[in-house]
């Protein structure tokens, strides 16, 4: 049997830093907070954690991702869009607006009738993921803390040092 990580019982904590933007409307300088990655984790990491929770090799783990990496291309790209059970939905979505320079913000490009529209609107395709309900629930109660406000990171938690 597989012994797998329980997401809810893992679920870790977020860092973020501070910076500052004028608001558009007034003008007025904001403090934001924003998400920061820890590290960029590579293909041969996440293969390398996950096949210690199953009896497979890294190379029969790799073999499945190159498997579930193609199909997932083939499909989205295809029109369909592909849900794994416990992670989301991998869908396509368009950009159908026109850039305005000006204003620096998309508009809309909507023509006055239907036979108006074609293929030539469309300005790009993105791969759009919705995540499943359980990550979806588990993201609701991510703990974040501010990082420029510990030492590299990390923060004092019962005595010890966490990310």
């Amino acid at each position: 049997m597989a012994k797998i990580l329980s997401v809810k019982e893992h679920s870790g904590r977020l860092g973020y830093k501070v910076r500052s933007k004028e608001n558009e409307d007034t003008g007025a300088k904001q403090a934001y907070g924003y998400l920061i990655p820890y590290s960029k984790l590579d293909k041969q990491f996440i293969l390398r954690w996950a096949s210690s929770f199953v009896n497979m090799t890294e190379a029969q783990m790799e073999t499945g991702f190159a498997a579930l990496s193609e199909a997932m291309q083939y499909f989205v790209l295809n029109g369909h869009s592909v849900t794994l059970d416990g992670l989301g939905t991998f869908s396509f979505s368009t950009k159908t607006g026109l850039w305005d320079e000006k204003t620096k913000k998309w508009k809309s490009a909507g023509k006055d009738s239907m036979s108006a529209v074609s293929a030539d609107d469309i300005r790009g395709l993105y791969v759009r993921f919705r995540p499943a309900a359980g990550l979806a629930q588990t993201l609701g109660s991510a703990k974040f803390f501010n990082v420029e406000a510990t030492s590299f990171g990390y923060q004092e938690v019962n005595g010890e040092l966490k990310p």
